[in-house]
C-alpha cells in the first residue's frame, strides 16, 4: 500500500503544487553560514521527547523536468473551474474537493494544506485549516455556528472529508504542518486574540495547537498520545510546565512555548527544529529549539537579527520564554530583531525538495512587500 500511495502523493502534490502559488513579492533566505554555525543533531530521543525520523527528504523528483510557462498566464473573464491553472506540457490537475460539497461539514475559508507525511497509509489523507474567526457571545446563534476554526481532512482514496477538530476559541487558522513525529500544528494567523483561549489566558495574539493524530485512522484524534506537562510550581490546579492549565487529554494541546503571534508559514528541520513567522508588519522569523527532541511543551524561541535589520551575517537571539507567551513580536522588538513586511510562508531545505544548496542547511521564507519594515508594495490588478 505504501508504493501505491507514495506514487499518489507525487500526483497530488504536483497538483497542489501548482494550486498553491504563494503572492509574495520578496524572497529570502537563511543560511548556516549567514545565520550562525549549524548546531549538532538532535536527532536522539531526550527525556519526554520523541523519536525523530532520520529521513526528512520530501520527493519531488517529478519536477526535475519541469519546464516553466513561455509566458505569464491571461486573465480570462469567468476562469475555467474544471481547469483553472494555466499548466507546462506533460502536467495534469484535478479538483479534489471543493468548501461547499454537500455533507462536508466544514467550515468556511479553506486555507493551508499538508498531508500524512508518515505512518499508515501516508500521504493519503490532506488536512487543512479553516481560516474563520472565533465564535463570540455576541454573535448570533448562526454566526456562532459559521465561526471557530476547524481542522479537516479529505481522504484521496474515498474522497471523503470530515472534521478533525474544531473548538469556539479557535480563531483564523491559517499555516499548518505535519510533524517529524507524526502529529499536526495548526497556528492562529492573529495579532491580538478575539477569545483568548482561557488555558492559555497570557496570550494575547494567536497561539500554536498541536493535534494528536490517531496512528490507526489518520482521520482522528487520539487523545491517549497527549502528554499532560507537570505543575511549574508544583502546586495542583496552578499553570504547568508547557504555560497551560489543560489537564484534560482531548487530542488538542495548545503550545504557548513557540510564542503568541500572528502565525502563518510553520516547518521542522531535520533536526526536529522549529521555523515559523509572524504575518505582520516589522514581523520576524522565529526558530524554536525544543529541550527534548519531539517535544514542543518547553523549549528557546529565538528571533533572526542581522547587523542592517534585513540579510546579512545575523545570529539567533533568545527571547524571554514568559514574554514569548504572552506577545512574541514584542519581545522580538525588544531584543531588535529583523523586521519584515509581513512575513508569510516558510520552507527548509528538506522539506522543498532535494535542495543540495548549502548543504541543506537553507530555511526560506516570503514577504508579503519588496520592501522591510513599515514598506508598502503597489499590488497588481486583473479586471475580468
Amino acid at each position: 500500500m505504501e508504493n501505491v500511495w507514495s506514487e499518489r502523493l507525487a500526483r497530488y502534490r504536483r497538483s497542489l503544487v501548482i494550486s498553491g502559488g504563494i503572492a509574495a513579492a520578496t524572497a529570502l533566505a537563511l543560511t548556516a553560514a549567514g545565520v550562525g554555525q549549524a548546531q549538532s543533531s538532535a536527532d536522539e530521543q531526550g527525556a519526554g521527547g520523541r523519536d525523530l525520523p532520520l529521513e526528512t527528504l520530501a520527493d519531488y523528483t517529478p519536477f526535475e523536468q519541469f519546464a516553466p510557462l513561455p509566458t505569464s498566464a491571461q486573465c480570462v473573464s469567468g476562469g475555467n473551474f474544471a481547469q483553472p491553472f494555466v499548466i507546462p506540457a506533460g502536467y495534469t490537475q484535478q479538483i479534489v474537493d471543493v468548501e461547499d460539497f454537500a455533507g462536508d461539514r466544514t467550515k468556511d475559508l479553506w486555507d493551508m494544506n499538508t498531508q500524512n507525511e508518515s505512518g499508515k497509509d501516508k500521504g493519503r489523507f490532506i488536512y487543512r485549516t479553516h481560516e474563520v474567526g472565533a465564535a463570540l457571545d455576541t454573535q448570533t446563534p448562526e454566526q456562532r455556528e459559521q465561526n471557530g476554526s476547524q481542522v479537516s481532512v479529505t481522504d484521496l482514496q474515498t474522497g471523503q472529508t470530515t472534521v478533525v477538530a474544531e473548538r469556539p476559541d479557535l480563531e483564523r487558522f491559517d499555516g499548518i504542518v505535519w510533524t517529524p513525529w507524526g502529529t499536526i500544528l495548526a497556528g492562529e494567523e492573529t495579532s491580538s486574540a478575539q477569545k483568548r483561549d482561557p488555558q492559555v489566558p497570557q496570550a494575547t495574539a494567536g497561539l500554536v495547537y498541536e493535534f494528536f493524530i490517531d496512528e490507526d485512522d489518520p482521520t482522528k484524534l487520539d487523545p491517549s498520545q497527549e502528554q499532560i506537562a507537570p505543575d511549574a510550581d508544583g502546586e495542583p490546579g496552578g499553570v504547568l510546565a508547557d504555560g497551560t492549565t489543560d489537564t484534560v487529554k482531548d487530542g488538542i494541546r495548545a503550545r504557548p512555548a513557540l510564542g503568541s503571534k500572528s502565525h502563518e508559514g510553520m516547518r521542522f528541520d531535520k533536526r526536529g527544529y522549529y521555523y515559523g513567522i509572524s504575518e505582520v508588519n516589522g514581523g520576524t522569523v522565529y526558530r524554536f529549539v525544543p529541550d527534548d527532541p519531539g517535544d514542543l511543551s518547553t523549549g528557546q524561541l529565538s528571533a533572526i537579527k542581522t547587523a542592517n535589520g534585513r540579510t546579512g551575517q545575523g545570529t539567533w537571539v533568545p527571547l524571554d520564554r514568559a514574554a514569548v507567551q504572552v506577545n512574541a513580536d514584542v519581545e522580538a522588538r525588544r531584543v531588535g530583531a529583523n523586521g519584515y513586511q509581513r512575513p508569510e510562508d516558510v520552507e527548509t531545505a528538506t522539506s522543498t525538495g532535494r535542495d543540495l544548496n548549502n548543504g541543506q542547511q537553507t530555511v526560506y521564507f516570503a514577504v508579503t512587500g519588496a520592501g522591510f519594515g513599515q514598506t508598502k508594495t503597489p499590488q497588481a490588478t486583473c479586471s475580468p
